[in-house]
């Protein structure tokens, strides 16, 4: 049983780092789209 709960919380842990950084890229990702969009307004 503890073995099973610290397996689970290795998981999890491993999950919430992924999903971290896919926020990341996503919000770098749509910083960058929304900057070239207002250089390209600005030009």
């Amino acid at each position: 049983m503890q073995k099973l709960k610290k397996y689970l919380k290795t998981i999890h842990s491993q999950r919430n780092q992924i999903c971290r950084n896919c926020h990341r890229l996503r919000n770098d990702f749509s910083y960058q789209i929304n900057s070239n969009f207002i250089m390209f307004f600005i030009t």
